[in-house]
């Protein structure tokens, strides 16, 4: 995710008018979730995704610790 950090804040600009340096201290994890997760499937973070993902295969350890990671971030919500 810090690899294309820079990607996630220009579409939450982009799609939300939200400088993620100015809330993201301020904003839930569980809505920061959400809003990660309806970003625009033609923005750049998912190019970058795309990108990454036709460059490096990824390995079964890479899979595990991405689903921990998004499920540590869900359970923060509750």
């Amino acid at each position: 995710m810090l690899d294309i950090w820079d990607a996630i804040e220009a579409d939450f600009q982009r799609d939300y008018g939200m400088d993620l340096s100015q809330v993201l201290d301020v904003i839930s994890w569980r809505r920061f979730k959400v809003l990660m997760d309806n970003l625009s499937p033609f923005g750049a973070v998912a190019t970058s995704i795309q990108a990454i993902k036709d460059t490096q295969p990824v390995s079964e350890d890479e899979k595990v610790q991405a689903e921990s990671f998004f499920s540590s971030i869900a359970s923060i919500s509750r």
